[in-house]
C-alpha cells in the first residue's frame, strides 16, 4: 500500500465497517476526506480478489467523475488507487436520510422536495446509462442546509438496460416499504413523480418495474 494511504489510515478515524470496505475520516493538511479502502477476501483466490477490487474500485470512480459531470450532488473524487482498492474523496457533513426520516425530523414539505428531486437525479443518472445498484435512504446524505448529495456507487451499473433500471426502482420500493413503512407509498410516489419528468422513455421503464414487482423475482 502507498506511504501516504497507510499514513492517512493509521492517523484516520474509522467512521464505518463495511461488508467489503472500510470508511475513514482523514485529515490532510488541515482539510477534512472521506477515504474508502476496500480489503482483501481471505476466502477470494487472490488473482480474482485482485481482478474484483480493482473493478469496483474503478466502477464506482468513473461514476464519481460522470455524477460530477452531470450535475449529480456526490462526493467529489479527490484520488482513487485502483491498485489498492482506494477512494479519497470530499467530505460532506450532514445526516442519512433514513435517520432523518426516523427520527421525524423533516417537515412533509421538506420530504416531498426531498424525494421528488431523488427521482429526478436517479432520472439524469439512467439517462446516462448508470444506475446506482444500492439505492436506500442509507446511501443519500442529507447536508445542514438541507442538500441532498448521493453516496456509495460501489454496485453502479455502467452499462444499464431497461431491465436494470426498472430494478434500481423496485428496490428503492422495497427499501421503503420494509424501513419506512407508514409512509412509503407517499415517499415513492413523490419518487416517481419526479422520475418520470426527467428519464427518457419512462413508460417502458415504468412497465417492466410492474412486470419485476408482480413476478417477485428480485425478493429475498
Amino acid at each position: 500500500m502507498e506511504k501516504l494511504l497507510e499514513t492517512l489510515i493509521s492517523s484516520g478515524e474509522l467512521i464505518h465497517k463495511g461488508a467489503e470496505a472500510n470508511i475513514y475520516l482523514v485529515n490532510y493538511f488541515g482539510e477534512k476526506y472521506v477515504m474508502k479502502i476496500r480489503f482483501r477476501k481471505k476466502y477470494r483466490d487472490p488473482s480474482i480478489d485482485k481482478v474484483i477490487i480493482r473493478g469496483r474500485t474503478f466502477r464506482e470512480a468513473y461514476v464519481l467523475r460522470l455524477a460530477e459531470k452531470i450535475g449529480i450532488p456526490s462526493p467529489k473524487l479527490i484520488y482513487a488507487s485502483l491498485r489498492d482498492g482506494a477512494l479519497i474523496m470530499s467530505y460532506i457533513s450532514g445526516s442519512l436520510l433514513k435517520d432523518l426520516l426516523l427520527r421525524r425530523i423533516l417537515k412533509r414539505s421538506e420530504k416531498k422536495r426531498v424525494f421528488e428531486a431523488i427521482g429526478r437525479y436517479i432520472a439524469i443518472l439512467h439517462n446516462n446509462g448508470v444506475t446506482h445498484g444500492d439505492l436506500t435512504t442509507s446511501n443519500i446524505l442529507i447536508s445542514r442546509d438541507k442538500s441532498l448529495f448521493f453516496i456509495d456507487y460501489g454496485l453502479a451499473n455502467l452499462t444499464a438496460s431497461y431491465e436494470d433500471k426498472s430494478v434500481d426502482i423496485e428496490m428503492f420500493e422495497r427499501v421503503l416499504i420494509s424501513t419506512h413503512t407508514d409512509e412509503a407509498s407517499e415517499l415513492f410516489n413523490w419518487f416517481l413523480n419526479g422520475y418520470v419528468d426527467y428519464v427518457d422513455d419512462p413508460d417502458e421503464i415504468l412497465r417492466r418495474y410492474e412486470v419485476i414487482k408482480r413476478s417477485g423475482r428480485y425478493y429475498v
